[in-house]
């Protein structure tokens, strides 16, 4: 299994971002901050889980290559 390039530098960027941008530290986490962050996190797991599940199949473009049916896609119809 191949991880793409982008599951491991979106992290990376936002993580660098929240350490060099003046001023994004020093604001406190209140309740609306983590819960947002929260979500953001589960989000994108979940994002990158269906897209490595999905394989070959992945496409820009609605193209029916091959029917998918393990992982999250059997329990969801579109995941992503």
């Amino acid at each position: 299994m191949r991880i793409p390039i982008p599951a491991i530098v979106v992290p990376l960027v936002v993580l660098l971002l929240y350490l060099f941008v003046p001023g994004i530290k020093e604001q406190p986490w209140t309740a609306l901050r983590l819960a947002g962050a929260f979500l953001a996190v589960v989000g994108y797991i979940l994002f990158v889980t269906a897209r490595l599940q999905l394989g070959k199949s992945f496409a820009v473009t609605a193209q029916a290559k091959e029917l998918v049916t393990h992982g999250l896609y059997s329990r969801i119809r579109n995941p992503i």
